[in-house]
């Protein structure tokens, strides 16, 4: 998926192996930072549940974690940034949060013991 986003901005990017920075060609560099600003704007709402649900599994430092204790974190993380960020919430219940994580899963974003 975001190699498919990055192809529609290929015109603004610049590749060098694994790295993706902002074209900085001449008089066009700016035009370049300001196309990018405008889909990071949006593109950071296409990824904000998928975010939240990393953030809470990092907060934990690397100690096992139970998804209901993740799944308690998410919902903390949600209620501070809800002034900051207006998304489409599908983590309004615990079953759609374990669809988002199924999905994380699925494309090896993360792995988890389906027993805790």
């Amino acid at each position: 998926m975001i190699e498919k986003v990055l192809g529609y901005l290929n015109d603004h990017l610049d590749r060098r192996r694994d790295i993706v920075e902002p074209k900085n060609t001449g008089n066009n560099g700016e035009k370049h930072l300001l196309m990018l600003a405008y889909y990071r704007n949006n593109l950071s709402h296409v990824f904000a549940q998928e975010a939240f649900i990393a953030l809470s599994i990092l907060s934990t430092e690397g100690k096992l974690s139970t998804i209901d204790y993740i799944w308690e974190k998410v919902k903390y993380l949600k209620m501070l940034l809800s002034e900051e960020f207006i998304v489409r919430d599908k983590l309004k219940s615990f079953e759609e949060f374990k669809n988002v994580v199924r999905f994380m899963e699925e494309r090896n974003f993360l792995h988890y013991n389906k027993d805790t």
